[in-house]
């Protein structure tokens, strides 16, 4: 009986085990598959059957696996389920490796490094030269927006396009402008993009006497890479005569080239010129038989200027554009003739020599006149003129340079003029009295393309003060400073 009672317990307690491990619930977390899906559901209780097959967990089985749109998708088994142990949920992780950090290198390349910017010259330090000789300056690195020619520390010419020579398409240099001896000649260029280059040397100018042989000892052109061989010449090298291509000397015993304006001349009447004469005489003269006399006189109500004096026509000049011609004559200020000084009206209005542009109202840009009023003593003038590219008439600057007047005193000059409107291409040269007056100046040389013509004699403001009188002689147009010497 007892033992009857005791299986009927543990048969009971068995029972009620089983049916609370059936009716647990159970969460998510207990049905969560590796793939993130609900396993199957739990084998319910089911009455009837023996308990011990209530205990024993399904089995798995093999999973199944069905076509999914875009993957190939597995299940877990398909054949129940049974008792889920709660546990974590699985977490299926990529197998981890380990990459060295990636490193993008760039492809190698190899650059020539960029040659510097630097400038060369066809002369050399120490070199010994005579006449005329080439200067060119060589731009190493870059081509340049601009050389600068220097000499003895003044700017002399400024080229701006290949080849970079001095004195334009010319090339040279005239040394006989130069007193013998050791002089500096300079370059600075520019590339026009900040960067900027500088050379200089001292060069020898050799004198003209016959007992100084120009022997030139270094005529090397280089550039700051190029080592050249000298170049030694062993004769002398020539002076070129060159050629007299217009005369206006009087010597005919009238004008000759010339056509003179005044107020005794055929054509002109004081109204239009004032009073005043131009005449061809005898005495004084410079050279020959004859000279050309230009005298004016106050003409009190009858003009606003006064004017004795002639012009040559733009041929006889060759005043057109990028053309380099030599120019010289002879000028005297007779004492007797000047009794009261010069004229005070507007300064310096006492024109003696000028290359007038060939458009009328425009004046000239190159002339030469006597100051009276901006020093004690009147004093002899070059002038080289700016004037405005949209109106001729105005005047925006002026380089003058001065020599002292004296009275019955023959000056010789010469000027030497490159034609150009372009200030950067033109440029004028003056010597006095075999010295130079005027270094190598740089500016338009006219106005435009239209060309410019010489005239020589005197025009000045209209003035009450007397008489002025000028002489004229020898006026000649060259090819080379020695032509016209």
């Amino acid at each position: 009986m007892l033992r009857t009672f005791a299986k009927t317990a543990l048969l009971m307690a068995i029972m009620g085990a089983g049916f609370a491990v059936a009716q647990s619930p159970l969460t998510s977390a207990d049905v969560e598959g590796a793939q993130g899906k609900p396993n199957r559901p739990v084998v319910p209780f089911r009455p009837g059957r023996p308990a011990h097959n209530r205990l024993r967990p399904a089995p798995l089985g093999k999973p199944t696996c069905r076509k999914r749109p875009t993957r190939l998708q597995c299940d877990p088994g398909e054949e129940g389920g049974g008792i889920v142990t709660p546990t974590a949920p699985l977490v299926t992780t990529a197998p981890t490796t380990t990459t060295a950090p990636s490193t993008t290198t760039a492809p190698t390349t190899t650059t020539t490094p960029e040659a510097a910017y630097a400038v060369g010259s066809s002369l050399s330090e120490g070199q010994r030269v005579r006449g005329s000789v080439t200067w060119e300056a060589f731009p190493q690195g870059s081509s340049s927006n601009r050389v600068e020619f220097l000499l003895d520390g003044s700017l002399m010419h400024v080229e701006a396009q290949t080849p970079y020579r001095y004195s334009g398409d010319s090339g040279t240099l005239d040394t006989g402008m130069l007193t013998p001896g050791r002089h500096t000649v300079a370059l600075r260029a520019d590339a026009g993009d900040g960067r900027t280059a500088a050379w200089q040397a001292d060069v020898v100018v050799e004198g003209e006497s016959a007992d100084e042989p120009a022997t030139t000892t270094g005529a090397t052109t280089s550039t700051p890479t190029t080592t050249t061989t000298p170049t030694t010449t062993t004769e002398p090298a020539p002076q070129q005569s060159g050629n007299v291509l217009w005369r206006g000397d009087y010597e005919s015993g009238g004008f000759g080239g010339w056509v003179p304006q005044s107020s005794c001349s055929p054509d002109y009447t004081a109204s239009q010129v004032g009073e005043g004469c131009a005449s061809v005489v005898s005495s004084p003269r410079r050279q020959g038989s004859f000279a050309g006399r230009y005298e004016v006189h106050a003409s009190g109500a009858s003009s606003d200027t006064e004017r004795a004096d002639a012009y040559t026509d733009k041929a006889s000049t060759g005043g057109y554009d990028g053309q380099e011609w030599y120019y010289a004559w002879s000028t005297m200020f007779p004492a007797a003739g000047n009794p009261n000084g010069f004229s005070q009206v507007n300064t310096d209005f006492n024109v003696f020599t000028s290359w007038h542009n060939a458009d009328g109202p425009c004046g000239g840009n190159v002339a030469l006149g006597v100051d009276a009023k901006s020093t004690p003593e009147p004093r002899i003038y070059f002038m080289l003129a700016g004037r405005d590219p949209s109106n001729c008439q105005n005047v925006t600057s002026r380089q003058k340079y001065y020599l002292p007047l004296r009275y019955d005193h023959w000056y010789d000059f010469i000027v030497r003029i490159k034609w150009s409107g372009d200030p950067g291409r033109g440029f004028v040269e003056i010597w006095a009295d075999g010295q130079v007056w005027v270094p190598r100046l740089a500016g338009a040389t006219m106005f435009n393309t239209n060309g410019a013509y010489w005239k020589q004699g005197f025009y000045r403001g209209a003035w009450d003060g007397g008489t002025n009188t000028v002489i004229h002689d020898g006026a000649r147009r060259g090819d080379s400073l020695a032509a016209v010497q």
